[in-house]
Protein backbone atom coordinates (compact mmCIF):
# COMPACT_ATOMS: atom_id res chain seq x y z
CA UNK A 1 0.00 0.00 0.00
CA UNK A 2 1.14 3.46 -1.04
CA UNK A 3 0.19 6.68 0.04
CA UNK A 4 -0.89 7.91 -3.60
CA UNK A 5 -3.23 5.08 -3.92
CA UNK A 6 -4.58 5.83 -0.55
CA UNK A 7 -4.91 9.62 -1.20
CA UNK A 8 -5.55 9.42 -5.38
CA UNK A 9 -6.34 6.31 -6.44
CA UNK A 10 -9.10 5.74 -3.44
CA UNK A 11 -10.86 9.06 -3.85
CA UNK A 12 -11.69 8.23 -7.64
CA UNK A 13 -12.54 4.82 -6.90
CA UNK A 14 -14.98 6.26 -4.57
CA UNK A 15 -16.11 8.53 -6.65
CA UNK A 16 -17.29 5.88 -9.08
CA UNK A 17 -18.93 4.39 -6.25
CA UNK A 18 -21.20 7.37 -5.66
CA UNK A 19 -22.03 7.72 -9.23
CA UNK A 20 -23.55 4.14 -9.30
CA UNK A 21 -25.96 5.03 -6.17
CA UNK A 22 -26.32 8.61 -7.74
CA UNK A 23 -29.96 8.07 -7.49
CA UNK A 24 -29.98 8.25 -3.65
CA UNK A 25 -28.84 11.57 -3.26
CA UNK A 26 -28.18 11.90 -0.03
CA UNK A 27 -26.20 8.94 0.55
CA UNK A 28 -24.55 9.65 -2.49
CA UNK A 29 -23.54 13.79 -0.69
CA UNK A 30 -22.64 12.10 2.88
CA UNK A 31 -20.75 9.19 1.58
CA UNK A 32 -18.36 11.84 -0.37
CA UNK A 33 -18.38 13.67 2.71
CA UNK A 34 -17.27 11.05 5.20
CA UNK A 35 -14.64 10.05 2.99
CA UNK A 36 -12.99 13.37 2.23
CA UNK A 37 -12.85 13.37 6.60
CA UNK A 38 -11.66 10.01 6.83
CA UNK A 39 -9.02 10.83 4.25
CA UNK A 40 -8.26 13.76 6.21
CA UNK A 41 -7.66 11.83 9.16
CA UNK A 42 -5.65 9.20 7.48
CA UNK A 43 -3.74 12.29 6.31
CA UNK A 44 -2.87 13.54 9.96
CA UNK A 45 -2.31 10.61 11.47
CA UNK A 46 -1.04 7.53 8.68
CA UNK A 47 2.76 8.20 9.06
CA UNK A 48 4.10 8.05 5.15
CA UNK A 49 7.53 6.32 4.46
CA UNK A 50 7.46 4.54 7.93
CA UNK A 51 6.25 0.99 9.28
CA UNK A 52 3.11 0.85 11.08
CA UNK A 53 2.53 -1.44 14.37
CA UNK A 54 -0.85 -3.27 13.44
CA UNK A 55 -0.91 -6.06 16.44
CA UNK A 56 1.76 -8.71 15.84
CA UNK A 57 1.96 -7.30 12.36
CA UNK A 58 3.26 -4.35 10.90
CA UNK A 59 3.01 -2.84 7.43
CA UNK A 60 4.59 0.29 5.59
CA UNK A 61 2.74 2.59 3.79
CA UNK A 62 5.12 3.49 0.50
CA UNK A 63 5.79 7.26 -0.63
CA UNK A 64 5.52 6.53 -4.32
CA UNK A 65 3.80 5.04 -7.18
CA UNK A 66 4.56 4.86 -10.78
CA UNK A 67 2.17 5.21 -13.28
CA UNK A 68 2.33 5.83 -17.51
CA UNK A 69 6.00 6.33 -16.96
CA UNK A 70 5.57 8.93 -14.47
CA UNK A 71 6.22 9.02 -10.55
CA UNK A 72 3.70 10.27 -7.75
CA UNK A 73 5.32 11.09 -4.68
CA UNK A 74 4.19 11.46 -1.22
CA UNK A 75 5.91 12.68 1.26
CA UNK A 76 5.55 13.33 4.90
CA UNK A 77 5.66 16.74 4.34
CA UNK A 78 2.58 16.72 2.16
CA UNK A 79 0.56 15.60 4.81
CA UNK A 80 -0.59 18.83 5.69
CA UNK A 81 -1.84 20.00 2.86
CA UNK A 82 -3.65 16.93 1.86
CA UNK A 83 -5.32 17.16 5.17
CA UNK A 84 -6.52 20.90 4.36
CA UNK A 85 -7.89 19.71 0.59
CA UNK A 86 -9.78 16.84 1.91
CA UNK A 87 -11.06 18.48 5.16
CA UNK A 88 -12.59 22.00 3.20
CA UNK A 89 -13.83 19.22 0.67
CA UNK A 90 -15.42 16.84 3.00
CA UNK A 91 -17.20 20.63 4.85
CA UNK A 92 -18.37 21.56 0.72
CA UNK A 93 -19.94 18.15 -0.13
CA UNK A 94 -21.85 17.81 3.33
CA UNK A 95 -22.95 21.81 2.44
CA UNK A 96 -23.67 20.40 -1.18
CA UNK A 97 -26.18 18.16 0.86
CA UNK A 98 -27.33 20.62 2.92
CA UNK A 99 -28.00 22.91 -0.43
CA UNK A 100 -29.74 19.61 -1.87
CA UNK A 101 -26.81 20.12 -5.15
CA UNK A 102 -26.83 17.93 -7.99
CA UNK A 103 -25.48 14.58 -7.91
CA UNK A 104 -22.66 15.23 -10.00
CA UNK A 105 -21.07 17.33 -7.65
CA UNK A 106 -19.93 15.28 -5.26
CA UNK A 107 -18.90 12.44 -7.86
CA UNK A 108 -16.25 14.99 -10.18
CA UNK A 109 -15.62 16.84 -6.78
CA UNK A 110 -14.49 14.27 -5.80
CA UNK A 111 -11.95 13.31 -8.73
CA UNK A 112 -10.96 16.74 -9.04
CA UNK A 113 -9.63 16.94 -5.18
CA UNK A 114 -7.84 13.51 -6.29
CA UNK A 115 -6.12 15.12 -9.44
CA UNK A 116 -5.24 18.75 -7.19
CA UNK A 117 -3.33 15.96 -5.24
CA UNK A 118 -1.94 14.20 -7.55
CA UNK A 119 -0.58 17.65 -9.53
CA UNK A 120 1.34 18.25 -6.42
CA UNK A 121 2.89 14.56 -6.22
CA UNK A 122 3.34 14.19 -9.64
CA UNK A 123 7.26 14.03 -11.05
CA UNK A 124 8.50 15.82 -13.33
CA UNK A 125 5.94 18.41 -12.06
CA UNK A 126 5.52 20.01 -14.84
CA UNK A 127 2.98 17.36 -15.91
CA UNK A 128 0.88 19.22 -13.31
CA UNK A 129 -0.27 21.10 -15.89
CA UNK A 130 -1.85 18.24 -17.97
CA UNK A 131 -3.99 17.33 -14.00
CA UNK A 132 -5.27 21.05 -13.65
CA UNK A 133 -6.42 20.75 -17.38
CA UNK A 134 -8.06 17.25 -16.61
CA UNK A 135 -9.70 18.87 -14.05
CA UNK A 136 -10.93 22.29 -15.61
CA UNK A 137 -12.31 19.57 -18.26
CA UNK A 138 -13.69 17.31 -15.71
CA UNK A 139 -15.64 20.15 -13.70
CA UNK A 140 -17.93 20.83 -17.09
CA UNK A 141 -20.55 18.23 -16.22
CA UNK A 142 -20.32 19.44 -12.46
CA UNK A 143 -21.23 23.14 -13.52
CA UNK A 144 -23.62 22.53 -16.52
CA UNK A 145 -26.95 19.90 -16.24
CA UNK A 146 -27.08 17.59 -18.69
CA UNK A 147 -28.40 19.12 -21.92
CA UNK A 148 -28.11 22.88 -21.10
CA UNK A 149 -26.19 25.08 -23.27
CA UNK A 150 -22.93 26.15 -22.06
CA UNK A 151 -22.33 29.60 -20.66
CA UNK A 152 -19.96 31.50 -21.69
CA UNK A 153 -18.35 32.20 -18.81
CA UNK A 154 -17.49 28.34 -18.72
CA UNK A 155 -15.84 28.53 -22.08
CA UNK A 156 -14.11 31.35 -21.24
CA UNK A 157 -12.39 28.91 -17.99
CA UNK A 158 -12.02 26.31 -20.44
CA UNK A 159 -9.84 28.72 -22.85
CA UNK A 160 -7.39 30.11 -20.36
CA UNK A 161 -7.06 27.10 -18.36
CA UNK A 162 -6.24 25.59 -21.84
CA UNK A 163 -4.27 28.26 -22.68
CA UNK A 164 -1.72 27.51 -19.58
CA UNK A 165 -0.95 24.19 -20.42
CA UNK A 166 1.71 25.15 -23.54
CA UNK A 167 3.36 27.64 -21.54
CA UNK A 168 3.40 25.82 -18.19
CA UNK A 169 5.09 22.59 -19.91
CA UNK A 170 7.68 24.94 -22.04
CA UNK A 171 8.48 26.71 -18.45
CA UNK A 172 9.43 23.70 -17.17
CA UNK A 173 11.40 22.69 -19.95
CA UNK A 174 13.17 25.95 -19.99
CA UNK A 175 13.61 25.86 -16.58
CA UNK A 176 15.75 22.41 -16.75
CA UNK A 177 17.96 24.12 -19.03
CA UNK A 178 18.73 27.73 -16.98
CA UNK A 179 19.09 24.78 -13.98
CA UNK A 180 21.73 22.96 -15.96
CA UNK A 181 22.86 26.35 -16.72
CA UNK A 182 22.62 29.29 -14.90
CA UNK A 183 24.37 31.97 -17.02
CA UNK A 184 22.67 31.50 -19.92
CA UNK A 185 20.48 35.25 -19.05
CA UNK A 186 18.59 34.28 -22.69
CA UNK A 187 16.54 31.03 -21.58
CA UNK A 188 16.32 32.77 -18.10
CA UNK A 189 14.35 35.27 -19.28
CA UNK A 190 12.23 33.13 -21.27
CA UNK A 191 11.52 30.78 -18.28
CA UNK A 192 10.25 33.73 -16.57
CA UNK A 193 8.07 34.74 -19.41
CA UNK A 194 6.49 31.62 -19.84
CA UNK A 195 6.42 30.78 -16.04
CA UNK A 196 4.30 34.15 -15.90
CA UNK A 197 1.71 33.40 -18.34
CA UNK A 198 1.03 30.22 -17.71
CA UNK A 199 0.46 31.30 -14.10
CA UNK A 200 -1.47 34.22 -15.32
CA UNK A 201 -3.66 32.49 -16.97
CA UNK A 202 -4.48 29.79 -14.45
CA UNK A 203 -5.00 32.33 -11.14
CA UNK A 204 -6.85 34.46 -13.94
CA UNK A 205 -4.55 37.66 -13.33
CA UNK A 206 -5.18 40.87 -15.27
CA UNK A 207 -6.47 40.85 -17.53
CA UNK A 208 -6.50 37.42 -17.89
CA UNK A 209 -9.49 37.67 -14.87
CA UNK A 210 -12.69 38.14 -16.75
CA UNK A 211 -13.76 34.50 -16.57
CA UNK A 212 -13.65 34.44 -12.87
CA UNK A 213 -16.94 36.87 -12.51
CA UNK A 214 -18.60 35.64 -15.63
CA UNK A 215 -18.19 31.48 -13.96
CA UNK A 216 -19.97 32.42 -10.82
CA UNK A 217 -22.50 34.20 -12.23
CA UNK A 218 -23.48 31.95 -15.21
CA UNK A 219 -23.39 28.70 -13.47
CA UNK A 220 -24.56 27.23 -10.39
CA UNK A 221 -22.53 29.92 -7.71
CA UNK A 222 -21.92 26.64 -4.83
CA UNK A 223 -20.37 24.63 -7.30
CA UNK A 224 -18.09 27.27 -9.09
CA UNK A 225 -17.46 28.26 -5.85
CA UNK A 226 -15.81 25.16 -4.53
CA UNK A 227 -14.20 25.03 -7.99
CA UNK A 228 -12.71 28.58 -7.65
CA UNK A 229 -11.70 27.80 -4.15
CA UNK A 230 -9.85 24.63 -4.47
CA UNK A 231 -8.43 25.25 -8.07
CA UNK A 232 -6.34 28.44 -7.11
CA UNK A 233 -4.87 27.11 -4.04
CA UNK A 234 -3.27 24.05 -5.38
CA UNK A 235 -1.94 26.19 -8.31
CA UNK A 236 -0.56 28.74 -5.84
CA UNK A 237 1.01 25.41 -4.23
CA UNK A 238 2.44 24.34 -7.17
CA UNK A 239 4.05 27.63 -7.72
CA UNK A 240 5.50 27.71 -4.32
CA UNK A 241 6.88 23.87 -5.40
CA UNK A 242 8.26 26.04 -8.78
CA UNK A 243 10.52 28.34 -6.27
CA UNK A 244 11.40 25.02 -4.29
CA UNK A 245 12.44 23.71 -6.98
CA UNK A 246 14.84 25.57 -8.32
CA UNK A 247 17.21 27.78 -6.92
CA UNK A 248 18.27 30.19 -9.77
CA UNK A 249 14.21 31.01 -9.63
CA UNK A 250 14.37 32.07 -5.87
CA UNK A 251 17.68 34.02 -6.25
CA UNK A 252 16.32 36.68 -9.93
CA UNK A 253 16.62 39.29 -9.23
CA UNK A 254 12.94 40.60 -11.36
CA UNK A 255 11.01 37.89 -9.51
CA UNK A 256 10.18 39.80 -6.22
CA UNK A 257 9.66 43.00 -8.58
CA UNK A 258 7.45 41.44 -10.93
CA UNK A 259 5.33 39.48 -8.19
CA UNK A 260 4.98 42.62 -6.49
CA UNK A 261 3.86 44.66 -9.43
CA UNK A 262 1.42 41.86 -10.37
CA UNK A 263 -0.07 41.42 -7.11
CA UNK A 264 -0.86 45.24 -6.94
CA UNK A 265 -2.55 45.31 -10.00
CA UNK A 266 -4.72 42.26 -9.48
CA UNK A 267 -5.37 43.41 -6.19
CA UNK A 268 -6.58 47.00 -7.59
CA UNK A 269 -8.37 46.03 -10.67
CA UNK A 270 -10.77 43.67 -8.44
CA UNK A 271 -11.07 45.91 -5.80
CA UNK A 272 -12.61 48.55 -8.22
CA UNK A 273 -14.50 46.15 -10.64
CA UNK A 274 -16.28 44.76 -7.50
CA UNK A 275 -16.81 48.50 -6.25
CA UNK A 276 -19.15 48.84 -9.17
CA UNK A 277 -20.97 45.31 -8.86
CA UNK A 278 -23.87 44.95 -7.12
CA UNK A 279 -24.07 41.11 -7.97
CA UNK A 280 -23.19 38.99 -5.18
CA UNK A 281 -22.11 36.29 -7.13
CA UNK A 282 -20.07 38.50 -9.79
CA UNK A 283 -18.68 39.92 -6.33
CA UNK A 284 -17.43 36.71 -5.54
CA UNK A 285 -15.65 36.68 -8.62
CA UNK A 286 -13.44 39.27 -7.56
CA UNK A 287 -13.15 38.34 -4.18
CA UNK A 288 -11.07 35.81 -5.82
CA UNK A 289 -9.07 37.60 -7.95
CA UNK A 290 -8.28 40.11 -4.71
CA UNK A 291 -7.50 36.98 -2.90
CA UNK A 292 -5.11 35.91 -5.44
CA UNK A 293 -3.75 38.86 -5.85
CA UNK A 294 -2.97 38.28 -1.99
CA UNK A 295 -0.81 35.67 -2.32
CA UNK A 296 1.25 36.67 -5.13
CA UNK A 297 2.11 39.83 -2.76
CA UNK A 298 2.82 37.35 -0.07
CA UNK A 299 5.14 35.22 -2.58
CA UNK A 300 7.11 38.60 -3.53
CA UNK A 301 8.63 39.09 -0.25
CA UNK A 302 10.58 35.42 -1.24
CA UNK A 303 11.66 34.86 2.41
CA UNK A 304 10.42 32.74 5.15
CA UNK A 305 8.24 35.07 6.88
CA UNK A 306 7.11 36.09 2.99
CA UNK A 307 5.63 31.81 3.00
CA UNK A 308 4.37 31.42 6.08
CA UNK A 309 1.89 34.43 5.64
CA UNK A 310 1.85 32.79 2.08
CA UNK A 311 0.22 29.31 3.86
CA UNK A 312 -1.41 31.08 6.59
CA UNK A 313 -3.91 32.94 3.55
CA UNK A 314 -5.30 29.70 3.17
CA UNK A 315 -7.20 28.98 6.29
CA UNK A 316 -9.37 32.42 5.84
CA UNK A 317 -9.38 32.34 2.17
CA UNK A 318 -10.81 28.88 2.34
CA UNK A 319 -13.43 29.18 5.01
CA UNK A 320 -14.68 32.72 3.45
CA UNK A 321 -15.53 31.51 0.12
CA UNK A 322 -17.15 28.24 1.47
CA UNK A 323 -19.46 30.54 3.74
CA UNK A 324 -19.88 33.30 0.80
CA UNK A 325 -20.73 30.32 -1.69
CA UNK A 326 -23.42 29.07 0.45
CA UNK A 327 -24.74 32.77 1.52
CA UNK A 328 -25.08 33.03 -2.60
CA UNK A 329 -27.06 29.71 -2.81
CA UNK A 330 -29.21 30.35 -0.09
CA UNK A 331 -29.87 34.04 -1.49
CA UNK A 332 -30.26 32.79 -4.94
CA UNK A 333 -32.64 29.75 -4.28
CA UNK A 334 -35.92 30.23 -4.81
CA UNK A 335 -36.48 33.32 -7.03
CA UNK A 336 -33.31 34.81 -7.21
CA UNK A 337 -33.56 38.70 -5.77
CA UNK A 338 -31.74 39.72 -3.44
CA UNK A 339 -33.66 43.12 -2.48
CA UNK A 340 -35.03 43.03 0.99
CA UNK A 341 -33.47 39.35 1.78
CA UNK A 342 -32.35 40.89 5.00
CA UNK A 343 -35.74 40.47 6.07
CA UNK A 344 -36.53 36.99 4.22
CA UNK A 345 -33.38 35.11 4.62
CA UNK A 346 -31.32 36.95 7.34
CA UNK A 347 -28.75 34.42 8.15
CA UNK A 348 -27.56 34.40 4.72
CA UNK A 349 -27.51 38.01 4.65
CA UNK A 350 -25.41 38.48 7.84
CA UNK A 351 -23.34 35.37 6.33
CA UNK A 352 -22.94 37.12 2.64
CA UNK A 353 -22.03 40.52 4.54
CA UNK A 354 -19.48 39.13 7.43
CA UNK A 355 -17.75 37.13 4.08
CA UNK A 356 -17.49 40.36 1.96
CA UNK A 357 -15.94 42.28 4.82
CA UNK A 358 -13.38 39.18 6.19
CA UNK A 359 -12.14 39.24 2.25
CA UNK A 360 -11.35 43.46 2.60
CA UNK A 361 -9.75 43.18 5.51
CA UNK A 362 -11.81 44.22 8.12
CA UNK A 363 -10.88 44.27 11.64
CA UNK A 364 -11.70 41.34 13.81
CA UNK A 365 -12.79 39.34 11.15
CA UNK A 366 -10.84 36.04 9.38
CA UNK A 367 -8.76 37.66 6.76
CA UNK A 368 -7.77 40.77 9.00
CA UNK A 369 -5.01 39.29 11.23
CA UNK A 370 -3.08 38.06 8.00
CA UNK A 371 -3.62 41.37 5.50
CA UNK A 372 -2.06 43.29 8.70
CA UNK A 373 0.85 41.36 8.71
CA UNK A 374 0.91 41.25 4.93
CA UNK A 375 0.92 45.25 4.79
CA UNK A 376 3.12 45.57 8.01
CA UNK A 377 6.21 43.24 5.85
CA UNK A 378 5.48 44.63 2.38
CA UNK A 379 5.39 48.16 4.24
CA UNK A 380 9.25 47.90 5.04
CA UNK A 381 10.39 47.81 1.23
CA UNK A 382 7.34 48.98 -0.57
CA UNK A 383 5.03 51.82 1.09
CA UNK A 384 3.52 52.65 -2.26
CA UNK A 385 2.03 49.55 -2.70
CA UNK A 386 0.68 48.90 0.22
CA UNK A 387 -1.44 52.29 -0.12
CA UNK A 388 -2.53 50.23 -3.30
CA UNK A 389 -3.60 47.52 -1.86
CA UNK A 390 -5.42 49.09 0.41
CA UNK A 391 -7.38 51.10 -2.38
CA UNK A 392 -8.17 47.69 -3.75
CA UNK A 393 -10.00 46.80 -0.49
CA UNK A 394 -11.83 49.60 -0.04
CA UNK A 395 -13.37 49.11 -3.61
CA UNK A 396 -14.52 45.77 -2.08
CA UNK A 397 -16.14 47.75 0.69
CA UNK A 398 -17.75 50.09 -1.44
CA UNK A 399 -18.92 47.01 -3.63
CA UNK A 400 -20.33 45.81 -0.09
CA UNK A 401 -22.04 48.44 1.18
CA UNK A 402 -24.55 48.50 -2.06
CA UNK A 403 -25.52 45.34 -1.38
CA UNK A 404 -25.99 46.06 2.03
CA UNK A 405 -28.34 48.46 0.70
CA UNK A 406 -30.08 46.11 -1.23
CA UNK A 407 -30.57 43.50 1.24
CA UNK A 408 -32.38 46.19 3.62
CA UNK A 409 -34.46 47.76 1.60
CA UNK A 410 -37.78 47.12 0.71
CA UNK A 411 -39.12 45.77 4.10
CA UNK A 412 -42.61 45.14 2.69
CA UNK A 413 -41.97 41.23 3.13
CA UNK A 414 -40.53 40.75 6.01
CA UNK A 415 -41.98 37.28 6.38
CA UNK A 416 -39.04 34.61 7.21
CA UNK A 417 -38.45 32.09 4.64
CA UNK A 418 -35.10 30.54 5.40
CA UNK A 419 -35.09 26.75 5.91
CA UNK A 420 -33.80 25.97 9.33
CA UNK A 421 -30.78 23.69 8.22
CA UNK A 422 -29.60 26.65 5.56
CA UNK A 423 -29.46 29.04 9.20
CA UNK A 424 -28.04 27.02 10.94
CA UNK A 425 -25.15 25.85 8.34
CA UNK A 426 -25.06 29.95 7.86
CA UNK A 427 -24.67 30.66 11.40
CA UNK A 428 -21.79 28.29 11.94
CA UNK A 429 -20.20 29.59 9.04
CA UNK A 430 -20.31 32.98 10.36
CA UNK A 431 -19.30 33.03 13.88
CA UNK A 432 -16.26 30.49 12.29
CA UNK A 433 -15.55 33.83 10.03
CA UNK A 434 -15.71 35.88 13.61
CA UNK A 435 -13.63 33.15 15.88
CA UNK A 436 -10.68 33.55 13.51
CA UNK A 437 -10.70 36.87 13.34
CA UNK A 438 -10.77 37.00 17.35
CA UNK A 439 -8.43 34.18 18.02
CA UNK A 440 -6.15 33.88 15.22
CA UNK A 441 -3.19 32.88 16.93
CA UNK A 442 -5.42 29.43 17.93
CA UNK A 443 -6.43 29.00 14.13
CA UNK A 444 -3.47 30.61 12.08
CA UNK A 445 -0.72 29.24 14.03
CA UNK A 446 0.05 25.92 12.77
CA UNK A 447 -0.33 26.84 8.61
CA UNK A 448 2.75 26.88 7.91
CA UNK A 449 3.25 23.47 8.00
CA UNK A 450 1.20 23.25 4.62
CA UNK A 451 4.63 24.03 3.25
CA UNK A 452 6.55 21.35 4.91
CA UNK A 453 7.52 19.98 1.93
CA UNK A 454 9.57 22.89 0.19
CA UNK A 455 12.03 23.24 2.75
CA UNK A 456 13.72 25.42 0.48
CA UNK A 457 11.54 28.03 1.17
CA UNK A 458 11.11 27.67 4.91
Amino acid sequence: MSAPVIFIVAPILLALFVWAIHKQTVLAHLLAAGGCFFLAILALTVPVGARVPLGPLSFEIGTTMSFLGRRLVISPGDRSFIFFLYLFGGLWFFSGWVKQVRVAFPVFGLIILALMVAALAVEPFLYAALLIEMAALLSVPMLVPPGAVIPQGILRFLVFQTLAVPFILLAGWTASIVDANPSDTGMLIQALVLMGLGFSFWLGVFPFNTWIPMLVAESNAFISGFLLSVLPTTVLMIAADFFNSFTWFREAALIPQAFRLVGVITVVTGGLWAAFQPDPRRMFGYAVIIENGFALLAISLNNASGWVLFATLFLPRMVTLLVWSLANAALYKDDGVIRGAMWRRPFAAVALILSVFSVAGVPLLAGFSVRMALFDQLAITAFPQVVWMFIGSLGLLVGALQIIFDLVADRTEAKVQEYWVDALLLAVGALAIIAIGLFPRVFLNGMGDLLEAFQQLL
